[in-house]
């Protein structure tokens, strides 16, 4: 059973800010049949701007996207790993993609789907799953999958092992070695409470949600007619080269190399990613 709380936040300027008060007393508590829990804010969108739904990544929150987001677009935040995971529950990115797309269709159109890293892939899947229930998507610092059934062997034997570290070892020791993998070199190092998180919830995505067990995307996304635009960070090579293969197979994909960025593109380069996504989502509006 996969869960996750969903939030949306709202704040812009004074023709926005009048209105939050009538906006908190609209918030709904929805639950979905596979037990993913959601708080929907639906906010007052403007005109006809895009209404953002977000992913964050492994050890992420809904709260991450708030300095690095344009504040006149309405938005809905995942939070996947919240405290009040239920225990027993099952994660798989496709389940995870599914209930995106449930969510995302309770909100306004037109829809765009922000996911980085772990949300990124959460955020394909929801794309291949229902591409038109969405105008376009945002994919920050993704993996589109491995193709050599080896490599996947190791990568879910190298995330069991993280897994059983998340359940068991101190939070702070632990944070330490995870921030010190190459992949975040380069990038700042955000502030994680033990308290913000459900270990059960970390440790089972880690399991669930394995790159090792995620599809090779590739030959799908080759046929997805949407505009994309995909983000990554200029110091991150692993990654750029991924993001340059893929956009060459899809000329609706749009490849953003952000100068001086990492993997943690967002946050290592806010204004210049926020620049760039209000670009895109003009672009497409």
């Amino acid at each position: 059973m996969c869960f996750a709380s969903f939030s949306s936040k709202f704040t812009s300027n004074e023709k926005v800010e009048k209105f939050q008060s009538e906006a908190e007393s609209r918030v709904t508590r929805w639950k979905s049949h596979s037990g993913m829990s959601a708080v929907l804010n639906p906010g007052h969108q403007l005109g006809s701007l895009s209404t953002l739904i977000c992913i964050h990544g492994f050890l992420g929150r809904a709260q991450d996207w708030d300095s690095v987001m344009p504040r006149h677009y309405s938005r809905v935040g995942v939070d996947l790993f919240s405290t009040d995971q239920e225990n027993g529950t099952q994660w798989d990115l496709r389940s995870l993609g599914s209930e995106v797309n449930i969510v995302g269709g309770l909100q306004r159109a037109p829809r765009v789907v922000v996911g980085y890293s772990l949300g990124g892939r959460i955020a394909l899947e929801a794309l291949l799953d229902q591409p038109q229930n969405w105008a376009g998507a945002v994919i920050i610092s993704a993996h589109p999958g491995l193709s050599d059934p080896e490599e996947r062997k190791k990568r879910m034997l190298s995330d069991e092992v993280w897994a059983e570290r998340f359940v068991r070892e101190d939070w702070q020791g632990l944070l330490v070695h995870w921030n010190a993998q190459s992949v975040f070199q380069g990038s700042e190092v955000p502030l994680r409470s033990e308290l913000d998180f459900s270990r059960t919830a970390l440790a089972g995505v880690l399991r669930g949600c394995s790159l090792g067990r995620q599809r090779d995307l590739r030959a799908e996304l080759k046929g997805l007619d949407l505009p994309i635009l995909w983000v990554v960070g200029e110091k991150d090579q692993k990654f750029l080269k991924l993001a340059q293969e893929v956009a060459g197979i899809n000329s609706r994909i749009e490849l953003a190399v952000l100068s001086g960025a990492s993997h943690r593109v967002p946050w290592d380069r806010s204004e210049l990613f926020s620049e760039r996504l209000v670009q895109f989502l003009s672009s497409i509006s």
